[in-house]
């Protein structure tokens, strides 16, 4: 009896002690999964994180550019956050929220370089006491800028001189008035290209980086346009960097106007206006662009059929 006692109290202890073993195997084993898993887990899960920081900082920059009155700069950053979440409805209403804006303010600026064109032809006008042409000059640029100042002066002026003269004269300004006004041609209002489709950026093999080029560069503007009077203006990145009233004659068949502009080089966006005081010519472009050095033309040549083409050579 006692040895019998003795084996199955050894027995116990041998089952007893390799359950321990097993249990703290399965405890050791299960702690090593679940670390694994965590480890697995957590690289896309930073990924994630990452790129949702990135979208968000791309949702906060476009509307802080937006409200600020920069839409162009807005609608680069929507176009990327579009670029990476195509599915998003928010990314989309933001992006198309910043292009009416930027229409707008492409319309804006078409308004008021035509209204500074007009300016300049009625100042000459009132110095040659041609008030007739005065009036139809202001009535344009009213009805393109309603708060213009002196252009309201300007009408006011000729009038006054107009009532001054005899009946006859009188006369012969109001039917001047009104075949100018009748003769002049409507305004279509330009437009630019239409954007490309948003689509997935391509990866290409980076080039080797090129040397140093310098923060500014001279420009050449070579501008030819038939038209004898008008009026040319170039923004780069919506900053006006070149604006100038032309005249040729009334009786020429147009010209051209050169300049020469400093600029900051690399990559930008640029919108060209060539508007002709009678409106035969009422051309818009914009087109990207990148300088790299000194010595190159921003050419803006109107051919025979009006139409305005932006070069860079």
């Amino acid at each position: 009896m006692p040895d019998v006692l003795k084996r199955e109290v050894n027995r116990r202890f041998v089952f007893l002690t390799v359950g321990v073993v097993v249990l703290i195997a399965a405890v050791v084993v299960g702690l090593l999964l679940q670390r694994s898993c965590a480890i697995a887990g957590g690289a896309p899960d930073e990924t994630v994180e990452r790129d949702t920081l990135a979208r968000k900082k791309l949702l906060e920059d476009g509307t802080r550019a937006l409200a600020e009155g920069h839409p162009a700069e807005a609608r680069a950053a929507f176009l990327d956050l579009v670029r990476q979440a195509p599915e998003s409805a928010a990314a989309r209403a933001a992006l198309e929220k910043a292009e009416a804006a930027l229409a707008k303010k492409d319309d804006q600026d078409r308004r008021l370089a035509e209204a500074g064109a007009r300016l300049a032809v009625a100042r000459e006008a009132r110095e040659a006491n041609d008030f007739a042409r005065v009036v139809v000059e202001a009535d344009a640029i009213l009805a393109l800028v309603p708060d213009s100042a002196e252009a309201r002066e300007l009408k006011a002026a000729a009038l006054a001189e107009v009532a001054k003269q005899g009946r006859g004269a009188r006369k012969k300004a109001g039917d001047q008035i009104r075949s100018m006004k009748s003769a002049a041609k409507p305004v279509a209002p330009p437009t630019a290209a239409p954007e490309p489709a948003v689509v997935a950026p391509r990866i290409e093999t980076p080039a080797p980086p090129a040397g140093p080029t310098p923060a500014r560069v001279r420009l050449r503007i070579a501008v030819t346009v038939p038209a004898p009077q008008g009026y040319v203006m170039v923004r780069r990145n919506d900053v006006e960097i070149f604006r100038r009233t032309f005249d040729f004659g009334r009786k020429s068949g147009g010209g051209n106007i050169d300049g020469e502009i400093e600029v900051p080089s690399g990559p930008a966006e640029f919108k060209a206006w060539v508007i002709a005081t009678d409106r035969s010519v009422n051309q818009y472009k914009v087109v990207p662009l990148t300088l790299g050095g000194d010595g190159r033309t921003l050419a803006l040549d109107v051919d025979a059929s009006k139409n305005l083409t932006v070069t860079l050579r």
